[in-house]
């Protein structure tokens, strides 16, 4: 692998992912992922060391936080859903079904649209943006706002 290495830190339902590019291939680093998800990281360590001809993993030397480089488990982007997939939400504790579920529902997305979009945007419903509704709505009644001034306002308030 060559030195050129482009990282990016993408936040993700309130978690940090790192995601890599090398040689114009983008890789998911793989830890940050399965705690983020709240699987215990020793076992999902050893399923991927097994596989790493399957989901193509491989160790990036990345420099941490204190300046120290250190090896990092990483798998392309283009294998993240299969290896998400690999996990069986009925096979996970009740309390992390939901999170395997979202995951694998949209972490994939997520990061492709970051890095082939320049943007990671989640697609929404009518009914998820009644809170966005009523607030807009709210100002413009009590506050006297028009109604870009108070999508602007919210908007800038709570990203």
């Amino acid at each position: 692998m060559s030195n050129q290495i482009t990282t990016q830190t993408l936040s993700f339902h309130g978690s940090d992912l790192i995601t890599l590019k090398v040689e114009d291939v983008i890789y998911t680093a793989v830890r940050p992922l399965v705690e983020a998800i709240g699987l215990d990281w020793a076992s999902q360590s050893v399923k991927l060391n097994k596989n790493k001809v399957k989901f193509n993993c491989c160790d990036i030397a990345t420099v941490g936080a204190d300046g120290k480089i250190r090896q990092m488990l990483c798998m392309p982007l283009k294998k993240l859903n299969g290896w998400l997939f690999s996990i069986n939400p009925e096979k996970v504790r009740a309390d992390l079904r939901e999170k395997v579920i979202q995951y694998q529902e949209e972490c994939f997305e997520a990061l492709y649209n970051y890095w082939h979009n320049g943007k990671a945007e989640r697609k929404t419903t009518v009914d998820d943006r009644t809170g966005l509704r009523d607030a807009v709505n709210m100002l413009v009644s009590k506050r006297g706002l028009i109604y870009s001034d108070a999508y602007h306002f919210i908007h800038q308030r709570f990203n």
